[in-house]
């Protein structure tokens, strides 16, 4: 089939089951710049060591831009595909034992992993690749004085991250990190100068709190963080109060707030956030209290507010309610309380 196809840029196979067939692939066709790649749904129809084959076959399409791999299943170890100088865009997801990925390469614009529950984490440059064994804790692995040049990163449904470094990552725009239920520890959040979107968890239930922002003195959010608009922080039934450090985000213009289930009121350095253009609110069970009216009239940019899924906090500042916490909010121009 592919040397029909000796132009062909793109495609899409799923329910790989052999090596032969990316064999095949890999050989006949050089011009690929885009591969969507998804593994068996049978088990048994492959082994570990033949998935890993399968994605070390990948790298000798070098002409490819985008790559996703799904469903290697039994795949430990992911190749390093520093070979390819075009690469811009690397997705993985659903391999069930995955471990670890090397640090990405030079051209590596976006990178997006989820539903990998065993993944550890980023492998540093001078460690081997696949076939080696994991070191201690691949993911707290040093950047050193390494740098990439990935501008979107995302981690998802990777419970398995306990540690997690970002100094390596300065390009960084884009940074989501959500549902790493066993991250205890993330470092270098305040050397990402140019981000712009952050989405960031829940994590482990057994904390009280974000200890990685906890770290991070208002000062180092001002001066580090000061590219920051986007920002959606979900929390976790032991949480009881937002990030302090969130009222250091002048420049935020948008803002979700999900399932902090301990919150009883928003604080009152909320009107701090001048910049602020939108507020979620969503599924915060027991949020009573906005902050005060004098505090809610400082947001002056702020147009629309939509609150879900708050029952307490539904019924105090309902249309027409007359309550104080609908005076807070009748001067915004687009109010949403369902």
């Amino acid at each position: 089939m592919p040397n029909h196809f000796p132009s062909l840029q793109d495609l899409n196979i799923d329910e790989v089951n052999n090596t032969d067939m990316v064999r095949s692939i890999t050989e006949n066709i050089t011009s690929l710049t885009s591969l969507s790649l998804g593994g068996s749904s049978s088990s048994s129809s492959s082994s570990e060591k033949e998935e890993e084959e399968v994605a070390r076959m990948l790298g000798k399409n070098e002409l490819l831009v985008s790559l996703a791999v799904s469903g290697l299943s039994l795949m430990r170890y992911f190749p390093d595909f520093s070979g390819l100088r075009f690469l811009t865009s690397l997705h993985i997801s659903y391999c069930e034992a995955l471990e670890t990925c090397p640090h990405p390469s030079s051209s590596l614009k976006d990178l997006h992993i989820s539903s990998c529950p065993q993944f550890q984490g980023f492998l540093s440059s001078n460690e081997e690749q696949i076939g080696s064994p994991p070191p201690p804790s691949p993911s707290s692995s040093s950047s050193s004085s390494s740098s990439w040049c990935v501008e979107s990163l995302s981690l998802e449904d990777c419970p398995s991250i306990l540690r997690l470094q970002l100094h390596g990552f300065t390009q960084l725009q884009e940074l989501a990190i959500q549902r790493c239920r066993g991250l205890q520890s993330l470092e270098g959040l305040q050397s990402l100068r140019n981000i712009r979107s952050l989405s960031i968890g829940p994590f482990s239930e057994e904390l009280d709190h974000f200890p990685f922002l906890d770290a991070i003195t208002g000062m180092e959010m001002a001066n580090l963080i000061s590219s920051l608009r986007d920002l959606s922080i979900y929390g976790w039934s032991r949480l009881k109060s937002l990030p302090e450090q969130i009222q250091y985000l002048s420049r935020l213009e948008y803002l979700y707030i999900k399932d902090f289930d301990g919150m009883a009121d928003l604080p009152e350095w909320f009107g701090k956030l001048t910049s602020l253009e939108t507020l979620m609110i969503w599924g915060c069970k027991n949020l009573m209290d906005l902050p005060s009216a004098n505090e809610m009239l400082k947001l002056t940019s702020l147009r629309r507010l939509k609150i879900i899924g708050c029952p307490l906090l539904k019924e105090r500042c309902g249309l027409g309610s007359g309550s104080s916490e609908w005076q807070k909010i009748s001067h915004i121009s687009e109010v949403d309380v369902n």
